[in-house]
């Protein structure tokens, strides 16, 4: 995992949170790559991914060359269901990362309602560490678009951040990625897009 930096001016800069995918390839929301002071989506060569960042320190780093997200999105705020359904993006980074990635498990519905996810994200007000939570609960929802809500809370700055579980090899697998927060429940959950939704587009992405 690392940070997802984009320049957006003259001394100015938003993050968010990315997975490595595989070697050159970084899943993360879509709405981290949007410009808002300009309201144009970034140049790659404005974003940047730092693999393993930890105060001031990090495992590896590349700009991106490229990225693809849903056709279908748009920057609405305040984000609405129908949007957050369709916010992923995966980046394609101009250089090789040779360090082990985590793998997108495209599970049903019906297999992704469970506990014991993890979730992981550079917090806006703790930008330079990894925040970690573990032992949430996630459920799937269809109505009013096919989302998951989970109970790992979220913070600004942890928008792409990969919902974890445990695969049956013993690996690490994504289920989700993390959009937005949520008042609709008394709990507050956070809403991801399931990985179901962005399965296709990262298999095409991997197979370029």
């Amino acid at each position: 995992m690392g940070r997802v930096n984009v320049i957006t001016g003259a001394g100015r800069r938003s993050q968010c949170t990315g997975t490595l995918i595989d070697s050159r390839h970084v899943l993360t929301a879509a709405h981290c790559l949007f410009n808002a002071a300009r309201g144009t989506w970034a140049h790659p060569t404005s974003i940047h991914f730092v693999a393993g960042y930890a105060k001031g320190e990090f495992k590896a780093h590349s700009l991106a060359a490229s990225y693809v997200k849903s056709e279908e999105f748009e920057v609405t705020p305040p984000l609405q269901p129908a949007m957050a359904s369709r916010d992923w993006a995966v980046i394609e980074l101009a250089e090789t990362i040779d360090l082990k990635p985590i793998r997108v498990q495209p599970a049903s519905e019906g297999d992704v309602a469970s506990s014991g996810i993890v979730r992981a994200g550079y917090r806006g007000d703790r930008a330079h560490i990894l925040t970690v939570q573990q032992d949430c609960s996630v459920r799937p929802i269809s109505t009013p678009a096919a989302l998951l809500l989970h109970t790992c809370s979220s913070v600004s700055g942890e928008s792409g951040s990969a919902l974890l579980r445990v695969g049956s090899d013993g690996e690490p697998e994504i289920v989700g990625i993390l959009v937005a927060s949520s008042k609709s429940e008394s709990a507050t959950p956070s809403l991801a897009v399931p990985s179901s939704t962005f399965a296709a587009a990262v298999k095409t992405a991997l197979s370029r």
